[in-house]
This record gives structure tokens, C-alpha cells and sequence, in this order.
């Protein structure tokens, strides 16, 4: 049996990819993405961790790592794999900044000093004031401040 063609439309350059396979996605022929995507990609791996890409994708760092320097093709597999991974960092950025800025109003509204905000995390308050003024990132040190401002605004 043969299953239909599929089209996938691509990017906002509308490139046609076919595909056409025997109801087998194992004989699948892959045709691949163009220079400008596989570009994309690298510049999007570049604002990533490369071991968070590896973990969320389930590819290894250096199949990630040969993507970026173009000794490995990105086939539709690996591709969905990126994408995933890349979702799912770009959703843990936004809940690390709602989180900051949940943290920064919290401190403004109680005019809390970060000596004080320090304590709660049990860190350092100029490290903390680095954090705080997005000079560093440190996404455990916010989620323990998140958890304890929630627990003080629930009671």
C-alpha cells in the first residue's frame, strides 16, 4: 500500500519539502533543510546551553555539537528533537522571568533590602544583587525565593 504525499510548507519563505514513503516511515525520503533554516538552527542552538539542548532533545552533545560546525545534516527526526528542546528551554526562560519579576515586585512592595532577600535564599547578598539586577542567572536561586514569597503571600 502506498500512503499519500505529504507537503509540508516551511518558515515564512515557503519552501516546499516532499515527501513520499510506503506506509513505512523507515523508507521515508528525507529531503532535508535548506542553508538558511540549518543557520537558523545553529543560531538558535547558540542562546542555549548545549548540555540543556542535549537533555531536553535526547541527542548527544556532540550530534548537537556537529550540527553547529556542519559535519552532520539535520534530518526531520533530529529536527523535531531540536525543536522540542528548544520549546521547552524557551518555556523555562519565560517562567524564569515571570518568576524575577513576581520576586522584584515582591521586594519593592515590601521594601525589602537584599540582605534580607539573601537570607531567604542562604547566598550571598552581593551575589543575589547580581541576580536581581539580571547581571547573572541562576534559576534555582529564583525558584527557592519564588517558593518561599508564595508561601508568606498564602498565609
Amino acid at each position: 500500500d502506498i500512503c499519500p504525499f505529504s507537503l509540508m510548507l516551511m518558515n515564512e519563505t515557503a519552501i516546499v519539502w516532499w515527501r513520499f514513503f510506503l506506509c513505512d516511515t523507515d523508507a521515508q525520503i528525507d529531503y532535508g533543510i535548506n542553508e538558511k533554516q540549518h543557520n537558523e538552527i545553529i543560531k538558535t542552538i547558540k542562546n542555549y546551553p548545549i548540555k540543556d539542548i542535549a537533555k531536553y532533545s535526547k541527542l548527544s552533545e556532540r550530534t548537537i555539537l556537529n550540527i553547529t560546525t556542519n559535519k552532520k545534516p539535520i534530518n526531520n527526526q533530529t529536527l523535531l528533537k531540536l525543536q522540542k528542546a528548544f520549546t521547552t528551554l524557551e518555556n523555562q526562560e519565560i517562567e524564569y522571568q515571570r518568576q524575577l519579576e513576581v520576586i522584584l515586585k515582591f521586594k519593592k512592595e515590601n521594601k525589602l533590602t537584599n540582605k534580607e532577600f539573601a537570607k531567604i535564599a542562604n547566598i550571598d547578598p552581593s551575589f543575589l544583587s547580581k541576580i536581581l539586577n539580571k547581571m547573572r542567572k541562576n534559576k534555582e536561586i529564583i525558584q527557592i525565593i519564588y517558593k518561599h514569597i508564595n508561601k508568606k503571600s498564602g498565609s
